[in-house]
């Protein structure tokens, strides 16, 4: 197990080591030792090389046990049944450590640049994030992720239109959003992959793509399409065992409504195109974007 994650350590894939770049800027204000500290390759090396088997066994013995959580199941079963056949599972095994949400507040970064020098790759990477103080129950999500999707997300969208399709420089271009429930924050993630020396073209043409969304607007037609196939993978995902699993442990989990799947497709068909226009406004500035390219820029080649 040593080896294999002292290798991943050492990667020279660009897709990680511009994920790990802004991972540990975003990451790294946390101390040592808390959960949600990013730990540097140098520090996980340290921790694993002093990981033993009795800590590991110690670990488990105070943190693994089902204290905490939540049982769904959906389809045709005996409850009585099901309620026995779980006690007689895990009886009075319980967590002894209690459990607490380890929250993170929203913070608001200067953005930086990151340029990562790798060995000779045929890609490189571009990944660019920014946090948002919008989280997934804030009136302006919808707006806000819409807004990203209709960025990133496709074939349609504006990024891979003009890089992907018109330009040919990428290989494959995305834009996306995440948003937390407990922790009321959410971030923006701009993702591009394409050949080592269309770095400074690549940045420039995501720059400027979305800065002419920002000053132009998204256009009615590009709104309906995304609505039309945004509704059908919501309503999708009320029907079907699996996706109602998924749906209900997250209602349960935090504690909200079962009506809070069909509250969100009422409020997708309510949406304007002046919502998402403001929205992009006002929170999807790409001058607040942490950039992170990693590839072989220089043109060497490995060392022998």
């Amino acid at each position: 197990m040593r080896e294999s994650i002292d290798a991943s350590l050492t990667t020279s894939d660009p897709d990680q080591l511009a994920a790990r770049a802004l991972d540990q800027y975003f990451g790294g204000s946390w101390p040592r030792g808390d959960i949600r500290h990013y730990s540097t390759p140098a520090e996980l090396k340290q921790d694993i090389a002093r990981l033993d088997l009795a800590s590991m066994q110690r670990f488990y013995t105070d943190f693994y046990g089902v204290g905490e959580g939540e049982l769904i199941l959906v389809g045709d079963f005996d409850v009585e049944q099901t309620r026995t056949a779980l006690n007689r599972l895990f009886g009075d095994w319980r967590t002894p450590a209690p459990y607490r949400f380890a929250a993170e507040p929203y913070t608001e970064l200067a953005p930086r640049y990151f340029r990562i020098q790798t060995a000779d790759r045929a890609n490189a990477t571009y990944l660019a994030r920014t946090n948002l103080p919008v989280g997934l129950l804030h009136p302006d999500r919808l707006a806000i992720q819409a807004a990203v999707r209709l960025l990133g997300d496709g074939d349609k969208s504006r990024l891979f239109q003009r890089i992907r399709t018109q330009e040919g420089l990428s290989y494959g271009i995305s834009s996306g959003a995440r948003f937390g429930r407990q922790d009321a924050w959410g971030s923006w993630r701009v993702s591009a992959s394409y050949a080592p020396q269309n770095r400074e073209r690549v940045e420039s043409l995501i720059r400027e793509e979305i800065d002419r969304a920002r000053r132009e607007g998204f256009r009615q037609d590009e709104l309906d399409d995304l609505k039309a196939g945004w509704l059908q993978q919501l309503q999708a995902s009320l029907a079907g065992e699996s996706r109602q699993i998924d749906l209900l442990q997250n209602l349960v989990r935090h504690d909200e409504p079962l009506s809070r799947a069909e509250q969100e497709i009422a409020n997708l068909q309510k949406l304007t195109l002046a919502d998402v226009n403001l929205a992009l406004r006002t929170y999807l500035d790409p001058a607040r974007l942490s950039i992170a390219v990693a590839g072989n820029f220089d043109g060497k080649k490995p060392a022998e």
